[in-house]
């Protein structure tokens, strides 16, 4: 049995932040979580299918050594017993990571990316993850489908297809401006990028009077920036806002 949940309605009903939501699907992953459920992507920006599991328990006799005759065995022995909800969430509760209430990338893949800075030696899953698959889930994590009725198709896809590039890139450095940084460094800042931080790119994008040479470097820079400059930006127009130019 699947449902389908999207990501919009799980905050809606959660009361939470896409972040959240997002990482509250990856703890009941099968993939990367506890395996509650299973996440099937469709592709063309359609949310995904879930997979609702449904887990058993049943007592296993115990096995003494060097006992002559078997203990009797028990006559509800094989029945299945469905744990509840209360379990489930008991369960939950006992997997969850004591850092939840930080700030968490959007993707499934994020603790693969974060290896990369204490173990270079290990090469991160996401280096093998297939480019669609990585593109799918970048499409849900910046609601694709919003962006492209406010922005267009094309530009939204040109932004799409260099974060994914950025996630499953192989080379050891990314130019970023003029420089060169590691890639694990640019792929943890790509990895917090959501639906706030294309939209600010695009607004300074389309706020911008000079002629851009280079649009691509131009994007790179300004997604690998959005993260840490997206506050002031919008905190220096609640100020002209109120005060103006006096």
């Amino acid at each position: 049995m699947f449902i389908y949940y999207p990501l919009d309605e799980i905050k809606e009903a959660l009361n939470c932040g896409n972040d959240k939501a997002v990482k509250l699907l990856a703890e009941l992953d099968s993939g990367k979580g506890i395996g509650l459920i299973q996440r099937v992507k469709q592709g063309q920006g359609k949310p995904a299918r879930i997979y609702v599991k449904r887990f058993t328990t049943r007592e296993i006799e115990p096995q003494v050594e060097n006992q002559p005759s078997p203990p009797p065995r028990n006559p509800d022995f094989g029945k299945t017993e469905v744990k509840s909800s209360e379990n489930q969430k008991s369960r939950l509760r006992e997997n969850r990571s004591a850092d939840f209430g930080k700030s968490e990338c959007n993707y499934t893949y994020k603790n693969q990316t974060e290896r990369s800075y204490t173990d270079p030696s290990i090469r991160p899953e996401i280096e093998k993850m297939d480019w669609q698959a990585c593109r799918e889930e970048v499409m849900e994590n910046i609601s694709y489908s919003q962006l492209v009725e406010e922005y267009g198709k094309e530009d939204v896809e040109g932004v799409t297809d260099l974060i994914t590039d950025i996630l499953t890139s192989t080379q050891p450095t990314v130019r970023i401006g003029k420089e060169d940084f590691p890639l694990s460094v640019v792929q943890a800042r790509f990895c917090k990028l959501d639906e706030t931080h294309i939209r600010y790119v695009f607004d300074c994008l389309h706020r911008n009077t000079t002629k851009v040479r280079n649009i691509r470097a131009y994007l790179l820079t300004s997604l690998y920036n959005a993260p840490a400059t997206i506050g002031q930006f919008y905190q220096a127009e609640v100020q002209h806002d109120l005060y103006g130019s006096a």
